[in-house]
């Protein structure tokens, strides 16, 4: 799942640089942007994913019907954090967990500087076959090397391998693929 996830990353940070840019930032700059969120989503994800089978870490505590999420990511390339703050069920193979990542002065190795909220949600009905269907949305307040807001709306939809469909939008311009959405 975790390999899986890391592709849908990447194939999403792919389109996001060669798509950012309808905010005030120039593509470049919402481009870096919104790649860092989605870097820092991912490693967020990871720590959830780690003690989901536990209930009982540092990150994740409740039962497998209803847990809570609460934890903090430290920037690994630059300087800055992110509070991470959910809920979330598990039922089979499947689970679903909400987030939201709140950015306080996360700066870049490229010198952007981010504050402000990234909201997630992931609907996973069988990690067995991987069908998933991921949600991120939020706007960022970038300053540093670019000044600006960068936002995003996009739904990520797993069907299994080579099955991905991307509907919404990242800098206010469409980047859906895969799909009528």
């Amino acid at each position: 799942m975790k390999k899986n996830l890391f592709l849908v990353f990447a194939a999403l940070s792919a389109l996001a640089l060669s798509a950012c840019g309808g905010d005030d930032l120039d593509q470049q700059a919402a481009s870096q942007a919104m790649a860092e969120a989605m870097s820092a989503g991912s490693t967020a994800y990871s720590k959830v994913g780690a003690e989901m089978g536990k209930l009982d870490g540092n990150w994740v505590t409740g039962t497998a019907s209803s847990f809570t999420i609460s934890g903090t990511v430290t920037n690994p390339t630059g300087s800055g954090a992110a509070s991470v703050t959910g809920t979330g069920s598990k039922a089979g193979t499947g689970f679903k967990m909400d987030l939201k990542m709140a950015f306080a002065d996360w700066k870049s190795a490229q010198g952007l500087v981010l504050n402000g909220t990234l909201n997630m949600s992931y609907d996973v009905t069988s990690m067995t076959t991987f069908n998933y269907t991921m949600k991120y949305s939020g706007d960022l307040e970038v300053s540093g090397t670019a000044s600006g807001t960068a936002s995003f709306d996009l739904t990520i939809t797993y069907g299994g391998i080579g099955q991905v469909k991307v509907c919404g939008t990242v800098g206010g311009v469409d980047v859906s693929y895969g799909g009528s959405c």
